[in-house]
């Protein structure tokens, strides 16, 4: 019987475990690939997963976000275990329905892995690339210290927000904080008249769920609380010497609340890991100009590919 993408059990918080091991034996540091993103974000891209033993391989029929693809395949991926398994991902992909063999969010670093599979199989590859989406990773010694000339402005707002807020207070992330950090996430969502149920428009969704799934999937953050209510929040993972920042957010009636929530987290929440994925920028200038004056200490560059024969469009 030939496998349809409805044939696959759907992605969710009961494969988590297996999740997590394949995860944890791939190499990749993409923030998109990790569990709680993956799962944060999964009612925009419906996915479903293929494991063979080997490989978990999310697969999506396109959601409200992008077109049919698979992800990068979980596990120990190399060019052989990529081989095997790209015949039935395509025998899914024809039998579904979906027109162009591809696959989003493949790292960097596995491009020779897919070029020396697809040349096995008898593909070969068109890359696609935007910077928009590239990951941003900095020291995370630097963002907990904030020392020399090139943090003195961000040194500096913070400072001042203390000084004009002295009863400010930072908070590990807690269960009882659930409502008052979506009350943030909708106040933020209405000042830009955005949906919050549309997840084109808004994050409330996927943050809802991880604070809905704070204990199972080992969430950590913190917030910032004024005035007797929370103006800001972070919310993240960690993975052994390193941290992925999913979302972080703050009440823009007060200015430097981003750089206080940084660093706090960092210092408080995150204080042994060497690196953080603070994700990527989506193409928003004010956003790119934030994580670049942070002065990143690489990018992880994340690419499209369409596995071609004839022709596909």
């Amino acid at each position: 019987m030939k496998m349809r993408y409805t044939d696959l059990p759907a992605l969710n918080i009961d494969m988590l475990e297996l999740y997590r091991e394949r995860f944890q034996q791939s190499l990749t540091e993409l923030a998109d690939a990790s569990p709680n993103s993956r799962l944060a974000w999964n009612p925009g891209y419906n996915y479903h997963y293929y494991d063979d033993g080997r490989l978990l391989t999310a697969i999506s029929d396109g959601g409200v976000f992008s077109r049919p693809h698979f992800c990068l395949p979980l596990g120990n991926l190399d060019a052989e275990s990529l081989a095997s398994q790209l015949g039935t991902l395509a025998e899914i992909f024809k039998e579904s329905g979906f027109c162009c063999f591809c696959s989003m969010f493949v790292d960097e670093l596995y491009k020779p892995v897919y070029e020396e599979a697809a040349e096995r199989c008898g593909y070969f590859i068109e890359w696609d690339y935007n910077d928009d989406y590239s990951d941003y990773v900095y020291s995370a010694k630097n963002l907990r210290e904030l020392k020399g000339r090139r943090f003195r402005a961000k040194r500096n707002h913070i400072n001042s927000f203390i000084r004009d807020f002295p009863d400010v207070e930072f908070l590990p992330l807690a269960a009882p904080m659930r409502a008052d950090i979506l009350t943030v996430v909708e106040e933020w969502a209405d000042e830009k008249s955005a949906d919050v149920n549309n997840l084109r428009r808004s994050d409330y969704l996927p943050i809802k769920y991880l604070l809905e799934h704070m204990e199972e999937l080992a969430v950590k953050g913190g917030v910032i609380r004024l005035g007797g209510r929370v103006q800001a929040f972070a919310i993240g993972s960690e993975f052994e010497d390193r941290a992925v920042i999913h979302f972080e957010k703050a009440n823009p009636d007060f200015a430097n609340l981003y750089p206080l929530i940084n660093r706090y987290c960092m210092r408080e929440i995150f204080p042994t890991v060497l690196e953080v994925n603070r994700e990527e920028d989506m193409g928003i200038e004010g956003l790119r100009i934030a994580k670049q004056s942070y002065h990143p200490q690489k990018m992880l560059r994340k690419f499209r590919a369409y596995f071609m024969k004839d022709s596909c469009k």
